[in-house]
């Protein structure tokens, strides 16, 4: 690939590869199934370094292992343990040349766990739900590194069709991740608190052609950066809603 950013010459070439991907899964009973999977990590970056050359390409490994199931009739469970093992990660140093933010490549292994549950409860009520950790996050020396990722992270919706106007379906999400923090070559530190954002939403069905739908975001209008991946952030997006009509054939 080639370009230019900042009048910085951005091509590059990396060799073809092929990244593998192996399976298997192991029914214990009708509802219940182990599984673990393998699979290959390559990808080309358009990050630089100090001398503004491109990194080396992503390489790496990732390793799955769990328990899927079903739960009553239409309601699923998972569980899986993970590790990722990353070269040439790229890694904000927080400097910039030219405009041009300066990158420094990393190796890093990252241990953790998922629960996620989702489905029909019955008829009307469907969930979602989700809990990642993050154990680890380790470069070679054994020292944290990408502490702007988030350690914990919770996903939580559901929707409901409402009895009686059974054209008519509410919602809600929930997402949260805990503290962040971003460090300066200087030794300076920025950190984002913990936060959760509250979504919701409501839709109706007119007729077999066309249904009309309203979402809040933002419900709480909580004030947030977006990410701290580059020393700098924008502001996440305050409390906002959409009105849409739909036609369908």
């Amino acid at each position: 690939y080639d370009g230019t950013y900042y009048s910085t010459d951005y091509s590059a070439d990396a060799h073809n590869k092929v990244t593998p991907y192996v399976g298997a899964v192991f029914n214990l009973t009708k509802e219940h199934s182990l599984y673990a999977s393998y699979t290959g990590i390559y990808n080309p970056q358009t990050a630089v370094n100090a001398n503004l050359q491109t990194l080396a390409p992503l390489k790496g490994k990732n390793y799955e292992a769990g328990l899927k199931s079903e739960l009553l009739e239409n309601l699923n469970f998972s569980f899986a343990l993970f590790k990722t093992e990353q070269e040439n990660l790229a890694q904000a140093t927080g400097q910039y040349v030219n405009g041009i933010a300066i990158n420094e490549a990393i190796n890093a292994t990252t241990k953790g766990y998922e629960f996620d549950l989702s489905g029909e409860v019955n008829d009307r009520l469907k969930v979602s739900s989700g809990y990642t950790r993050l154990m680890s996050v380790k470069g070679d020396n054994d020292e944290n590194v990408k502490p702007y990722t988030p350690r914990n992270m919770v996903k939580l919706s559901a929707t409901y069709r409402v009895p009686y106007i059974d054209k008519l379906k509410v919602g809600a999400s929930v997402n949260w991740q805990d503290e962040v923090h971003y460090t300066y070559s200087d030794g300076a530190r920025i950190k984002q608190d913990s936060y959760a954002l509250v979504n919701m939403m409501a839709s109706y069905e007119l007729n077999k052609h066309w249904s009309a739908a309203l979402n809040v975001y933002n419900l709480t209008n909580e004030k947030y950066l977006s990410s701290l991946m580059w020393g700098q952030s924008y502001y996440g997006a305050p409390m906002n809603a959409s009105a849409t009509l739909t036609w369908q054939y």
